[in-house]
């Protein structure tokens, strides 16, 4: 639930705030509604080749982990850079990780939680992670408007994906040990 939670912080981060981060460079509505498909279209893309490459190595952890942290560095990258053709290139790499982690990350609770506790262990994983949709979009709104900059914002969402990566990789260090502990936890 709580790795679910940082994804959902960095897709509520593009969803409601990339089209304020374009708008600083002075675009038009236009503009900035066709500037925010692209990073949705490559987006589109790279989830599904990601998840092919997921399904064909069969690996889950590194394939919710990596883009993560591409996705949090992005991030990071796009609260620095000032030419808006970074920027979007910024945005749109943080894009494809949000979505590349999320298209692998619903195959682990499915995997582990069998049996009749697997409905609810599912709905408790997005409701958990789902209530980022309430606090993030306050947290970026307050740090933007006390800094008056989009900076530390995207600095917070960096930090919430970041932050995801590192719970993917001790989710699946714990399940290594589990796997080695007992044999018959082989699944």
């Amino acid at each position: 639930g709580l790795l679910y939670f940082c994804i959902v912080v960095g897709l509520y981060g593009i969803g409601f705030w990339m089209p304020q981060v374009i708008q600083t460079f002075g675009l038009r509505p236009l503009e900035i509604g066709f500037l925010t498909v692209v990073p949705s279209l490559v987006a589109a893309l790279g989830m599904v080749l990601w998840g092919a490459r997921s399904d064909r190595t069969g690996e889950r952890i590194w394939h919710i982990s990596l883009p993560l942290m591409l996705g949090g560095a992005a991030f990071a990258w796009s609260a620095f850079t000032s030419p808006l053709g970074l920027t979007m290139v910024a945005l749109t790499l943080a894009t494809l990780g949000i979505y590349a982690a999320i298209g692998t990350f619903w195959s682990l609770p499915t995997a582990i939680l069998t049996g009749a506790g697997a409905a609810a262990g599912i709905a408790l994983v997005n409701s958990i992670g789902n209530l980022a949709g309430l606090v993030s979009p306050a947290i970026v709104g307050v740090i933007r408007q006390a800094t008056d900059s989009f900076t530390a914002a995207l600095l917070f969402l960096a930090g919430a994906l970041l932050l995801g990566a590192v719970i993917a990789l001790l989710f699946g260090q714990a399940q290594r040990a589990r796997a080695v502990a007992s044999p018959s936890a082989r699944t």
